[in-house]
């Protein structure tokens, strides 16, 4: 059991590391135009911005990898993932147009290569942001099944489970979430659920550690 928790720790500090490198050979990239996998990356990195200029650049990008190479259901999944965020971050007349874009993007990922997590963990976050539990979950624990490394999807999985007022199970998964990635770019995340889970049982101490 230590193995496999060591494992998949070093798998996902690697991820984020492979990420890092990719993106920045992306970025200092003399040939032009950018091919599938450097506009993916440049989409990654635009993405994490969480800004609302960073998710329309990121959409470019990431349109961009689509166009380039149709069948690289990495790019669809996280052309979903920024629809996603754009239901966040866009205006609230947009936030249905958004989770419609999202759902379409990640079913073709799926399609397109059943076996990569991104897309599972891209169109459960949708159902789960419609509030239809019962086709979040299935997804989310196909992501963590598919890749016990991804951090995200173990946030995904606990974000879902809050909603569902599961806040006990929430937590311990995005403890799994914090503790495999402790540089993703996506932490602020992991804690700020796990703070309102730790609120929603009244363990005030441990939601304000989380805070």
């Amino acid at each position: 059991a230590i193995d496999d928790q060591l494992a998949r720790k070093i798998a996902a500090v690697l991820r984020a590391e492979v990420e890092a490198v990719e993106i920045a050979s992306a970025q200092s990239s003399t040939t032009e135009p950018l091919d599938a996998r450097a506009s993916y990356h440049m989409g990654l990195r635009e993405m994490y911005r969480f800004t609302r200029t960073g998710l329309a650049t990121a959409q470019h990008h990431l349109e961009r990898a689509v166009e380039l190479d149709p069948t690289f259901a990495a790019s669809h999944a996280r052309l979903s993932y920024v629809h996603i965020q754009n239901y966040w971050y866009g205006s609230s007349e947009s936030r249905e147009i958004a989770l419609t874009d999202a759902e379409v993007a990640a079913n073709l990922a799926i399609a397109l290569d059943p076996r990569d997590s991104l897309g599972h963990f891209s169109l459960g976050r949708v159902h789960a942001l419609r509030r239809h539990f019962d086709l979040a979950m299935p997804q989310l624990e196909a992501a963590v099944g598919l890749d016990p490394s991804h951090a995200q999807a173990y946030f995904g999985l606990g974000q879902s489970l809050w909603y569902a007022g599961r806040a006990k199970e929430a937590i311990r998964l995005l403890d799994t979430a914090i503790d495999l990635s402790p540089h993703d770019p996506h932490r602020w995340s992991f804690l700020h659920d796990q703070s309102e889970a730790y609120f929603a049982l009244g363990q005030l101490a441990d939601a304000k550690r989380s805070a």
